[in-house]
């Protein structure tokens, strides 16, 4: 919440509306203004959030660091904007220079704030793929059809001199800036990718880099799945596996499952946002894309499969442990089918009465969403509005929180008796109207205090 707090005021004072240039113009909606919100000061936040004067302001300093960023984006873009004389007569020039060999005729590049977005014929994958790389097209999806390392070589020394960028920080700035979208979903793509241009993704780091989600379907190298630290030869010379084989594939497959969550929830926050507190922003059909969590769980897992059953990966570990490759491959590949029935029982799996991943995520996911509607059409508190400071809240919250809280009582932030499973997570309306009643009164008391003394 104090991050939330921080953040929400500079939408207003720092980060304006976003520059929007380029050589046509989809038309798509602008967002809304941003709303305005209450400025405690650091004893109010003391009292209502229980943190220390230290901890309000190393958050607020965390925060001024992330709208530093934002404004150093929009810096670059307007670098890159000048350079190439954009946005009529330089379209060729800078489209060659981001994607080299790309027909330019086939291509318009746009300007949205600090983000460059590319209409291309060639690009495939719904809305959802903005944020799940999986669902789009391997080479020429949204976020795989710009590579930095195809980028000029000249052009990004010079960037980095225009900018006073660091060694490398050229890089990571692209990086989450560049995103090829298809041209006859632009108007649909744009809106929904609001939620980055306006600056909303980096400041909460929920979906600010559209390379962010493609290392979970990238294949594992053959020294990769940390098979060192369970997988060990036993007294007969055989291979075996230090523990349990189901927990080593958990084991492998919970941080790649968090990741994805990450992923989720930035298209989700995403969608809410572009739909509006009103909710009179249009609800596309492939937004339904983002719930199904068995194809996203299936999709990041393959890699692990895959890493099992390849090639490499046996003649690695044949090499390491002196032993036959025909040996190490049948041993690998039992372990592999061991995993994919475990995977579809535990992780994806719908039958019986225990629960699944799967089975545990979807609810949460609807709850999750059907809380961040209702709460953007709530009426305000004391004319104080609530929406932005709502999608903050949530979008900080997700950022920090820890994946196994969705099935562990004690790390859950919303269980309230002694329950085998937490219930969905409706962390907005769980906490945030309380802490937010809480602040507005002393707030309230502020200013009557204020008033008194003058």
């Amino acid at each position: 919440m104090a991050l939330a707090l921080h953040s929400a005021p500079h939408f207003a004072a720092t980060l304006f509306p976003p520059t929007r240039s380029g050589a046509e113009d989809p038309n798509e909606p602008q967002r809304r203004e941003a709303e305005m919100v209450p400025l405690p000061s650091n004893e109010a936040l003391e009292r209502v959030l229980g943190l220390a004067q230290w901890e309000i302001d190393e958050l607020r300093e965390e925060v001024d660091r992330r709208v530093g960023a934002v404004l150093k984006r929009d810096r670059t873009v307007s670098w890159l904007w000048s350079w190439a004389a954009m946005p009529r007569a330089g379209a060729g020039t800078l489209g060659n220079a981001l994607f080299p060999g790309l027909d330019s005729d086939a291509v318009s590049l746009l300007r949205r704030g600090g983000h460059v977005y590319a209409m291309n014929r060639s690009v495939k994958g719904p809305r959802a793929s903005l944020w799940l790389p999986w669902l789009g097209d391997s080479e020429q999806g949204p976020t795989s059809g710009f590579r930095m390392e195809q980028v000029d070589d000249v052009v990004r020394k010079r960037l980095e001199r225009g900018i006073g960028a660091e060694d490398g920080e050229v890089e990571h700035l692209l990086r989450g800036m560049v995103c090829m979208i298809p041209r006859r979903d632009a108007l649909a793509m744009l809106q929904l990718d609001h939620w980055r241009c306006y600056g909303r993704a980096t400041l909460t780091e929920v979906g600010h880099d559209y390379t962010a989600g493609r290392w979970l379907v990238k294949p594992i190298p053959a020294d990769g799945a940390e098979w060192r630290s369970w997988l060990v030869q036993d007294e007969d010379g055989m291979l075996a596996v230090r523990g349990t084989v189901t927990k080593v594939f958990d084991k492998l497959a919970l941080p790649r499952c968090a990741a994805m969550l990450q992923q989720i929830y930035a298209g989700l926050l995403a969608t809410v946002d572009a739909e509006g507190p009103d909710g009179t922003g249009r609800v596309h059909p492939d937004d339904l894309d983002l719930y199904d969590v068995e194809q996203h769980l299936q999709a990041v897992m393959e890699p692990v499969f895959a890493w099992a059953h390849r090639a490499e990966t046996h003649q690695l570990i044949a090499h390491a442990y002196g032993l036959p490759v025909e040996m190490v491959s049948d041993r690998l590949r039992e372990l592999a089918r061991v995993w994919q029935d475990h995977a579809r029982r535990s992780w994806w799996g719908t039958q019986g009465d225990t629960p699944s991943i799967l089975t545990i995520v979807v609810p949460h996911l609807i709850v999750l969403h059907g809380a961040l509607r209702r709460g953007l059409r709530r009426p305000p508190v004391d004319h104080w509005p609530h929406g932005d400071l709502l999608m903050l809240f949530v979008a900080h919250y997700v950022r920090e929180a820890r994946l196994e809280r969705l099935w562990v009582p004690q790390l859950s932030d919303v269980v309230e008796s002694n329950q085998d499973l937490p219930p969905p997570e409706d962390i907005a309306g769980h906490w945030f109207w309380a802490v937010w009643h809480r602040l507005l009164d002393e707030v309230e008391v502020e200013h009557r205090e204020a008033q008194a003394a003058n």
